[in-house]
């Protein structure tokens, strides 16, 4: 009995870390889209791309030069 009790508490602490993990990266890509489209006014095709390759740390360069406000979305998807 109690090694069906350890089982089930190890399985919800796993999927509490999964749940987490999966609504911090929705955030970010969430964050990174509409921070593009908006400040920089991109379309939203590009703000995925840009968002996609910071995240990723591709790095194959900017779809247009950015302002102060989109190195600020930049640098900031890139802490996460």
């Amino acid at each position: 009995m109690a090694t069906q009790a350890a089982y089930q508490n190890l399985k919800s602490i796993y999927l509490r870390r999964l749940y987490i993990n999966t609504g911090l990266i929705i955030f970010s890509l969430s964050f990174g889209i509409l921070g593009f489209a908006l400040l920089e006014n991109y379309t939203w095709i590009d703000s995925v791309y840009m968002t996609i390759i910071t995240l990723s740390t591709v790095g194959y360069g900017e779809v247009e030069k950015l302002s102060d406000h989109g190195k600020n979305i930049y640098f900031y998807i890139h802490c996460a």
